[in-house]
């Protein structure tokens, strides 16, 4: 998202900037942009400072460096990107929005900070609509996350499907079902755990965490809030049902560990073969294809879990 601090060096607000430089020609990302063939006259010779997480997959980074260094030098700006841990982006956020001054483009990853920032962002909406016009609409995920008042104010780049990788070796030595289901999950998880091989799932102080324990409470009909934003629900019996299978989950299936998890900690449990399963991106299967493949030959993929309510899975 872009920020309406000063404006850029030319004398072009923040608006015009994103306007001239082609973001709204199709694509929110910077590969769309190398795509043009020659850069408006009047983004030479600009500067372009861009703030974002630092990615735990380091590999990214590079490759982003790299998209950035190319888009620079056929365009003529100059560009800086810092990076920070996207738990201390909240807080540097507001320290800049305070000042007035900061970085051009944010990478707000904690997407919940969009409602809650959006008088110091740029609307986008004319950007958000030609991106949806051209590539079939967005998703409704898309809309809590980015529009405010009927305005977008940020533009999602990505969106994670987070389903269960298991071991299947594992499963199948001791008969059990892949784990489509929350329940299922968490026998499988009760049962290996005996034998040494407990599952994870995050309940630390990271993104993860705030994403995967969203994802068990929502399958249990828990809301965070109505669709308005304006009226929190969280107080409720199924969000209360999601929590007490959380904590029954943990205490027969888990081990402490997961309570000091950085968003890499999942990747690095399923590789070391001790896991059962884990619920997460699939960062965690195609990393571990690297780092242990041995135990990557055994690593299968499961539906999205949900609670099975009547003996039928709940979509």
């Amino acid at each position: 998202m872009a920020t309406s601090g000063h404006p850029a060096p030319n004398g072009n607000n923040r608006r015009d900037f994103l306007k001239t430089a082609g973001l709204a020609l199709g694509g929110a990302s910077l590969a769309t942009m190398l795509d043009a063939r020659q850069a408006p006259a009047q983004i030479k010779g600009t500067t372009l400072r861009i703030l974002q997480w630092s990615h735990f997959v380091p590999a990214y980074d590079v490759w982003f460096d790299e998209l950035v260094k190319q888009w620079g030098e056929k365009n003529g700006v100059k560009v800086r990107v810092d990076r920070i841990p996207h738990l201390e982006l909240p807080s540097r956020f507001a320290a800049e929005f305070a000042a007035g001054t900061g970085h051009d483009l944010i990478y707000n990853v904690g997407t919940i900070l969009t409602g809650l920032y959006y008088k110091n962002l740029v609307d986008l909406t004319d950007i958000a609509e030609k991106i949806g016009s051209k590539w079939g609409g967005w998703i409704p995920a898309a809309i809590p996350i980015s529009v405010v008042q009927g305005h977008w104010y940020a533009i999602p780049d990505f969106y994670i499907v987070a389903p269960m990788i298991y071991r299947k070796d594992l499963f199948e030595q001791s008969n059990l079902k892949a784990p489509d289901t929350w329940e299922l999950a968490r026998v499988a998880g009760r049962t290996l755990k005996a034998k040494g091989n407990p599952c994870g799932i995050a309940f630390s102080h990271c993104n993860d965490a705030n994403l995967f324990l969203r994802s068990v409470v929502f399958s249990f009909g828990g809301q965070e809030a109505d669709p308005s934003g304006q009226n929190i629900l969280l107080d409720s019996p199924e969000t209360r049902e999601g929590l007490r299978f959380l904590r029954a989950l943990f205490e027969e299936a888990m081990t402490p560990e997961v309570f000091s998890w950085d968003d890499a900690s999942d990747n690095r449990f399923l590789a070391s073969g001790v896991a059962c399963w884990v619920h997460d991106a699939i960062s965690a299967y195609r990393t571990t294809e690297d780092t242990n493949p041995k135990v990557f030959a055994n690593c299968h993929l499961a539906l999205e879990p949900a609670p099975v309510r009547n003996g039928r899975r709940t979509e």
